[in-house]
């Protein structure tokens, strides 16, 4: 199934779900829920790039460009115009998760009374204007782990509390699942963890049928990192970027930087100095560039760690990442993880939207010359084959590609967990396969300190493995 899905085959439902789309950027999250059955009347977001490439793949949606703040009428107005009185059964709001990633978490752990100033974290709160209106069915709201732990000052009442928590008491309409998933663990060969808050109106039959059968609105995991529970392994990267799948590319030369064949998959062409950078770690290592310890002018080895010149030959080591500068080259700080190759025996490292830098996050290929390609990040966000990006890139259009390649949910996670939201809409049955209410990845939204949520999650774990008598995979850095 996941093969047919990543080619495009999947037949679309006869029955379709209406739903909405909020922040929707490119619109590949809701690709996953459109296959699924669901057909979205309405797409609003800010970029018009964006927005470009979403009206591509939801030829039908009616498109409404511009701040949510101002323009969220517009979706309520845009609805009816299209579908009368009947509430959507799907609103999604995936928002910008910029003001709560971890890079800007990690400035404020611990400090569980600061208050975010940043007014990206009160867009969520838009959602509840357009939901008092439209009243649908269901909500998923989707965004770093963050979101359960920044707090923010809500911009109605002035309330004080994490963005989550704050959400969930607004809608009080609704009962809220909040879960924070590592996506690995359903096949998705890339590792990334993001929080998801499902709502479903109160008076939703399935609700009942849920707490009966203590599970929760998610598809039951299929992979496990070490292949327990009996569960798949998780997809390395090893397996999933290797041939056939994808033609071997090289940041060395332009003609081989390219696959012909496929406009997406290409990389960045480098001059010698950086692609040395690239070259001189060992293929599969999983090491950084900052480890290279033998010196490209003179050839002797086991340089120490931490310098720019070699102490031998007194060149610049520029297989190290090394700036110019009047008193001579130094390192580039960086952290553990920069100019480094991913790990091959590990789904690939989370797709950002920095997946075209050669600094970020271990982005260089498991063992060739480079960086991933777009069309590599987009598989590895599982996102299928017939998802259109539009015309051949050019400079400005790569940046829009890999941006919106990086932002998106996996459509193959929203592909599972439409189906579940149809099922649950339609019958309410079929509940005992879903995820189980005990599972050790259902937040609590009464915690907003990032070390006792820590714990939480933690002690969430040991009771899994009492229960089961098997230790759960350890949780894997996103």
């Amino acid at each position: 199934m996941f093969e047919r899905f990543m080619a495009g085959d999947i037949v679309l439902p006869q029955k379709k779900y209406s739903a909405v789309s909020t922040f929707s950027s490119a619109g590949i999250g809701d690709y996953g829920y459109r296959l699924a059955g669901f057909s979205f009347k309405v797409h609003a977001e800010m970029v018009p790039e964006r927005l470009a490439i979403c009206k591509l793949n939801h030829p039908r949606t009616l498109t409404i460009e511009g701040d949510l703040r101002k323009s969220w009428h517009e979706v309520v107005d845009g609805y009816r115009d299209r579908v009368g009185r009947k509430v959507p059964d799907l609103l999604a709001g995936m928002s910008p998760c910029q003001g709560m990633s971890p890079s800007t978490l990690s400035e404020r752990q611990g400090r569980t009374k600061w208050i975010s100033k940043d007014s990206r974290n009160t867009l969520p709160f838009v959602l509840v204007k357009i939901v008092r209106e439209l009243r649908p069915l269901s909500i998923v709201v989707e965004n770093v782990p963050g979101i359960v732990t920044t707090r923010v000052r809500e911009p109605d009442t002035g309330e004080v509390g994490t963005v989550a928590s704050l959400l969930a008491k607004k809608l009080d309409a609704y009962v809220c699942y909040p879960i924070t998933l590592q996506f690995a663990d359903y096949g998705v060969p890339q590792r990334r963890q993001r929080t998801l808050l499902t709502f479903i109106r109160k008076d939703q039959r399935c609700i009942a049928a849920l707490r009966k059968a203590q599970t929760i609105p998610y598809p039951g995991k299929t992979h496990d990192r070490s292949a327990r529970f009996g569960r798949l392994s998780w997809v390395p990267a090893r397996d999933f970027l290797g041939p056939p799948r994808f033609r071997p590319l090289t940041s060395y030369s332009p003609g081989r930087a390219r696959d012909l064949d496929d406009p997406l998959h290409y990389v960045p062409v480098y001059e010698s100095r950086h692609f040395e950078l690239i070259r001189g770690i060992p293929p599969f290592s999983g090491r950084s560039a900052y480890q290279n310890d033998v010196c490209p002018s003179c050839g002797v080895h086991n340089v120490p760690e931490d310098i720019a010149t070699c102490d031998s030959c007194e060149s610049p080591l520029i297989n190290r990442p090394i700036v110019m500068e009047p008193n001579g080259p130094r390192l580039i700080i960086g952290h553990e993880t920069s100019y480094k190759r991913m790990p091959a025996n590990l789904p690939v490292g989370t797709v950002t939207t920095a997946n075209g830098h050669l600094g970020s996050d271990a982005k260089i290929h498991p063992w060739e010359n480079r960086l991933l390609s777009p069309r590599e990040c987009a598989c590895a966000q599982t996102i299928p084959m017939s998802f259109r990006f539009g015309e051949r890139q050019n400079g400005s259009h790569t940046r829009v590609l890999r941006q919106t390649i990086g932002e998106a949910i996996p459509p193959w996670f929203t592909f599972l967990h439409g189906l579940v939201l149809r099922n649950l809409l339609g019958s309410g049955n079929a509940v005992k396969h879903l995820l189980s209410a005990q599972d050790y990845d259902v937040e609590n939204l009464h915690v907003s300190s990032v070390e006792e949520r820590e714990v939480i999650r933690r002690r969430s774990r040991d009771r899994f493995s009492s229960l089961t008598g098997r230790s759960p995979a350890p949780i894997a850095a996103s």
